[in-house]
């Protein structure tokens, strides 16, 4: 049995290390290609796995994605056997495998071991707001002293994961600020959980304004397109929480209609004639993308890909880290990119794809917690345009909803903990 000295400062590192993973996942770790945030995921599972052998007892919403994992698991094995052998990539199969374990393990098992609730959302909130300060320090410092500043560091052994990370911020659609993360979209995804957190938790918070409207002003800054379209939901969605009583029928009715011809309005808008400034940089490429959805890498080109799934592979799909060669066998296609939606339908099917997304009706209807039902809403909504579910922000994202729902569990006194050790 594991001593609860050591459990505790287990909890206390690994809680820390999870608000930095995103971060950490920018930089190179010299084991191939792997970041530093995936191979301290890779030391965590380990501790985890010998704190599982103590015969631990979980709940069952902890345990659905090591179920999901061994199902895709097993899938992948008769796929990958039934396949034909010209498609089947051995070593990315096994990569992906490696990957979804790191992802089942950490959501199921380290979400109720090794957590500190408290612990983690106030690094969470700090790591937030000085990363926001600090897209606004870049955003300065290039507009009025023209000085670029990077996001991912060199720092004597530290090194860009990839070789663009160094001044990433630099591209052909302007500047694009991501504070310490490496991309624009890797600042966004994490700055959202601590909106919604600001926003829709009941807790006390200290300085839960000041932090709210630093993390908006780092999204504003951020260039994201996602991170802005999902704030100014998010923010809508805190308007009709907000309102009472008949008032929010109403309510829902002015946010369709804003999003409505919003979306018509901006879309008819040539931004490329205004994206100059702060102003045009930001909101010009976030707005920008809507006129290009049907032909981006990440929602029409993505897509597109199902069109190459012929119909005997629609159910099961062909198993993970097969999805490249097979979709090469039709296209010559330099560069390939997958959403998670097109990519969990290649590789398991509408048999995965059904399998998550019950996962998620599961949370989805066991919690009562607002935060925590619009966090797994942005989760499946994500994976439409990026490839978030298995990544590491996917399991920061589902590290997440599974803590929101176990505290929330232990707030209602329905158990004292939420995993036994047996006798």
């Amino acid at each position: 049995m594991i001593e609860k000295h050591n459990v505790g400062q287990i909890e206390k590192i690994f809680t820390v290390f999870l608000s930095l993973a995103v971060i950490l996942n920018g930089y190179a770790s010299g084991i191939g290609s792997l970041s530093i945030g995936m191979v301290l995921f890779a030391f965590f599972v380990i501790i985890t796995a010998l704190n599982i052998s103590r015969q631990c007892r979980f709940p069952l919403y902890s345990l659905l994605p090591t179920l999901f994992f061994v199902l895709m698991l097993f899938n992948t094995l008769i796929e990958s056997l039934c396949l034909d052998q010209t498609y089947f990539n051995g070593r990315n199969t096994i990569n992906s495998i490696i990957r979804l374990f790191i992802w089942a393990i950490s959501t199921s098992f380290m979400s109720i071991l090794m957590v500190d609730y408290n612990l983690y959302w106030k690094w969470m909130h700090k790591v937030a707001a000085v990363s926001s300060l600090y897209v606004i320090i870049q955003t300065i410092a290039l507009y009025l002293l023209h000085i670029v500043l990077p996001s991912v560091f060199i720092i004597g052994p530290l090194r860009p994961n990839y070789d663009i990370y160094e001044y990433s911020q630099l591209t052909k659609s302007g500047f694009r600020p991501s504070g310490f993360f490496a991309e624009p979209s890797f600042l966004a995804y994490f700055l959202i959980i601590n909106l919604v957190h600001l926003l829709f938790s009941k807790e006390d918070i200290e300085d839960r304004s000041k932090l709210t409207f630093i993390v908006l002003i780092g999204l504003f800054f951020s260039t994201s397109s996602s991170g802005i379209y999902i704030a100014l939901i998010v923010l809508s969605l805190f308007f009709i929480y907000k309102t009472e009583g008949k008032s929010k029928i109403i309510a829902y009715f002015i946010m369709i209609a804003v999003v409505l011809s919003g979306w018509t309005l901006f879309g008819n808008i040539n931004w490329s004639q205004v994206r100059t400034g702060i102003f045009g940089n930001t909101f010009g490429y976030a707005l920008s993308k809507i006129n290009t959805l049907s032909n981006s890498g990440r929602v029409g080109k993505s897509f597109a890909y199902l069109e190459s799934l012929e119909k005997k592979d629609w159910i099961f799909g062909v198993g993970f880290g097969n999805e490249a060669s097979y979709i090469m066998k039709s296209k010559t296609i330099n560069g390939l990119y997958m959403n998670s939606i097109t990519s969990l339908i290649i590789n398991g099917g509408l048999f995965g794809m059904s399998l998550f997304l019950l996962m998620n009706a599961f949370y989805f209807t066991k919690t009562k917690n607002v935060c925590c039902k619009i966090l797994i809403g942005i989760y499946v909504f994500c994976g439409y345009f990026s490839g978030i579910y298995f990544s590491i922000h996917g399991i920061m994202y589902l590290i997440t909803i599974i803590v929101l729902i176990k505290h929330e569990i232990k707030e209602k006194g329905e158990v004292v903990d939420l995993y036994e050790r047996k006798s």
